[in-house]
């Protein structure tokens, strides 16, 4: 039952919704994502906070979860 699961989790996409949950417990918190896309590849995402919009690679990890990475900043 545990490779069912794998293979359902590896091939979802990522979402609005998984951006929210990998920022969850973040301050300040996120308030609107604006893009989840994949561009030349990559998934991307583009969201912000009440002080920043930020733009993140997003991978899955071995589980299947969407994680964040190389995070900038634009103020």
């Amino acid at each position: 039952m545990i490779i069912v699961f794998l293979i359902y989790n590896h091939k979802q996409q990522p979402t609005k919704e998984d951006v929210f949950k990998i920022t969850e417990n973040w301050s300040p918190a996120t308030e609107e994502v604006y893009l989840v896309e994949k561009i030349d590849g990559e998934w991307l995402t583009v969201f912000r906070n009440t002080q920043t919009i930020m733009i993140a690679r997003l991978v899955q990890n071995w589980w299947g979860n969407w994680e964040m990475s190389l995070e900038t900043q634009i103020h």
